[in-house]
């Protein structure tokens, strides 16, 4: 993609350029502000409150910042226009970037630029059928920070929260077809999963955790770690079967799966933080599969988050398919 634009001045009839040259998009302008204003939705992960985005025919979206929300004052202070492009590392290459890419919420990858003293926001919007960019996995397996993990693992929570946390067992309980999953069978697959999890988390918290033999490979958990981040990832096409021990009831699953979801997050969050002061690159682990796939525990953490994405999309497309039953009392 080319990223030069011309440095010539801008007729009146023409468009920006980075709309005419480089292909962005205009998606909104964020207007802060600090009264409250009605139908006002809080995203707590990140300590804001939106509105008017979902309803203004103009895309103009009200933006009132917590006080432990930690943005640039000029994000704070200044409107800021954003606009969504193909290629959210290609588009930042070159430009004084303001907050650094961060996936606030399943599906997009968000970054602030300064340009000339105005804040300008880039938005990266994927889907299961559409795979981010080549650059990005290279990015999440080798600098991704906890930091960015724990923030989305927060927003898997308060996606969950918001697109479930109301549904009735019914809904909850309707399956597509019979060799298909419900949203509870999504989500009671996850409670499983990631609970094999804890027992390693608190083994390496108490200092317990000793290497195994396949652990101690040199080369083997990077392996494991780089395929296994690869396969569960949302954007993967290719169809993955559950081992055993993490399959979803195949009976009714009760209506408080979404509150057990939600809560069991909480602990992986803190045990995310609880290992901050680690060095969780050279931690390795066994997959609670089998002893014989081993990454590291930062792997891990990756393997949790991008597996949870991809069962919270398909969660999504079940809830929006034409028979899925609305408004059950």
């Amino acid at each position: 993609m080319k990223r030069a634009v011309t440095s010539g001045k801008r007729l009146n009839h023409e468009p920006p350029a980075v709309t005419a040259t480089l292909g962005w998009r205009y998606h909104h302008i964020g207007i802060p502000h600090t009264q409250p204003r009605a139908r006002e939705h809080h995203v707590a992960h990140l300590g804001v409150h939106v509105s008017g985005f979902e309803t203004s025919p103009y895309g103009i979206e009200w933006i009132r910042f917590e006080p432990h929300c930690h943005v640039p004052e000029i994000v704070r202070t200044v409107p800021h226009i954003a606009f969504a492009v193909d290629d959210l590392d290609e588009a930042l290459k070159g430009r004084e970037i303001l907050i650094a890419p961060t996936e606030p919420s399943v599906g997009v990858r968000v970054a602030f630029i300064l340009d000339d003293g105005a804040p300008v926001e880039l938005l990266e919007f994927y889907t299961a059928n559409a795979a981010r960019p080549k650059t990005r996995h290279a990015a999440e397996h080798q600098g991704e920070h906890l930091s960015g993990l724990v923030s989305a693992a927060n927003a898997i929570a308060d996606e969950t929260l918001a697109g479930f946390g109301d549904l009735t067992a019914d809904q909850l309980n309707w399956k597509p077809s019979a060799d298909q999953w419900s949203v509870a069978q999504c989500f009671d697959h996850l409670v499983t999963a990631n609970a094999a999890f804890f027992p390693i988390f608190e083994k390496v918290l108490s200092g317990e955790k000793k290497n195994t033999f396949w652990e101690s490979l040199p080369w083997l958990p990077a392996f494991w770690g780089k395929m296994i981040i690869k396969a569960v990832a949302p954007e993967s096409t290719r169809k993955l079967k559950a081992p055993k021990i993490f399959h979803p009831s195949s009976s009714g699953v009760d209506g408080a799966i979404i509150r057990r979801f939600i809560d069991q997050q909480n602990q992986i969050i803190r045990y995310m933080k609880a290992t901050e002061d680690l060095d969780l690159e050279k931690i390795k682990i066994s997959s609670p599969v089998t002893h014989l796939i081993t990454y590291s525990l930062m792997d891990a953490c990756r393997i949790i988050i991008n597996h949870e994405k991809r069962h919270l999309l398909q969660a999504m497309r079940v809830s929006e398919m034409d028979g899925f039953p609305k408004g059950i009392c």
